[in-house]
């Protein structure tokens, strides 16, 4: 794949519904040699609802040769909507790079929401919550594979939602973008697990880098994604 030489690479999100914003990292390449100015905007929108696009936000920002990054907070302003299964409402934010030999751009869907335990419960935005769930062992037989358009996941989810269920866990694996991005619009809370079922988690060192990379890798493609809210 060819991208270019100096570029956002990633975008995270993290949703503080007590400061009413998200802290974004914006992770960039610099693979010019040398140190560039450039002009950072960030501007949010409704992404699967009606409404009006946020105020803009706009920072300088210096990219330093190689593999870079900057947080800053984007405030969301006192008027807007919480994500949960009753009401999965996303946003999309666009981020843009501007400078003297520097354009880059991209984009990428949050949900404004807070899951916690408060005691021995479950909470979402403050709100007590039961997870009523169901079970995913990575059952397709027909292909053999965990289908990564969307398709499958929709007769997946669907069946879950109508019978009257709130929640997914993957036992022993992560699902691609596909169901992620699909449970965000419906509404579901799905729990990710490493692909371990030893039951001798850190008895080998060499194992236990490799679940400690394979999980940051997990966080670094899905943790956008306001529907991931559980992780074994």
């Amino acid at each position: 794949e060819a991208r270019d030489r100096i570029r956002i690479d990633q975008l995270q999100f993290r949703s503080d519904l007590g400061r009413k914003g998200v802290e974004v990292t914006v992770q960039t390449h610099n693979g010019s040699g040398g140190e560039l100015a450039a002009e950072l905007c960030l501007q949010a929108a409704p992404d699967n609802f009606t409404g009006r696009p946020l105020p803009v936000l706009k920072s300088a920002m210096a990219l330093a040769p190689g593999e870079g990054g900057q947080k800053c907070f984007y405030p969301m302003g006192t008027n807007f909507e919480l994500w949960s299964e009753f009401n999965p409402r996303l946003y999309r934010l666009q981020a843009s790079l501007a400078g003297e030999s520097v354009r880059s751009e991209m984009s990428g869907a949050f949900g404004m929401r807070e899951f916690k335990a408060n005691g021995r419960e479950f909470a979402i935005n403050g709100q007590p919550v039961f997870l009523r769930g169901t079970v995913n062992c990575c059952e397709f037989p027909e292909t053999g594979y965990p289908d990564m358009t969307g398709a499958r996941w929709r007769k997946i989810f669907s069946t879950v939602k109508a019978c009257g269920l709130n929640h997914v866990r993957f036992h022993t694996w992560c699902p691609p973008e596909a169901a992620f991005d699909l449970a965000d619009r419906l509404g579901l809370y799905l729990e990710v697990e490493l692909p371990d079922w030893s039951f001798k988690v850190g008895q080998d060192a060499a194992v236990t880098g490799f679940f400690r990379a394979e999980g940051e890798r997990m966080i670094r493609a899905y943790g956008n994604h306001p529907s991931w809210v559980l992780c074994t």
